[in-house]
């Protein structure tokens, strides 16, 4: 990934510097101090390799409206992570909360995904939905 293009919510920016990891966007939302490096590689939504992960930026200014996906504001600092998304990435269900496990609802991650992108990926799961997603446009 090193000097890679990249885009955080539409600036593009070069993948150069170190990062940290964390496990899970829930261990993003509670670090207690902003992070020491230029980012942060979340190994999954809420498991490691659910499809759900990827790098953040910690933008400490921002105060932008939290997506739950790409936008998220950490619970214990100013600001908001930033989705770092390589330019020609397709956005999933997962980068917002989908389980795809044919038992959890995903609806709302969905619909969220969509709401943001206006497209959604779906990997090849079982999906749980109780209606269509509010954005589907065929």
């Amino acid at each position: 990934m090193r000097n890679a293009r990249f885009a955080i919510l539409g600036l593009s920016i070069g993948m150069a510097g170190a990062q940290t990891a964390v496990p899970t966007i829930n261990d993003l939302l509670a670090l207690q101090k902003a992070p020491a490096t230029d980012h942060v590689t979340v190994a999954g939504y809420r498991r490691a390799k659910d499809d759900g992960g990827g790098v953040f930026a910690y933008a400490a200014g921002s105060t932008a409206d939290a997506d739950g996906g790409t936008i998220l504001a950490p619970a214990n600092l100013p600001g908001r992570f930033l989705r770092v998304v390589a330019e020609d990435a397709t956005p999933r269900a997962e980068w917002f909360g989908a389980y795809g496990d044919g038992r959890h609802a995903d609806q709302a991650a969905i619909n969220a995904c969509l709401a943001r992108f206006k497209r959604v990926k779906l990997l090849p799961k079982t999906y749980a939905l109780s209606s269509t997603p509010t954005h589907y446009d065929p």
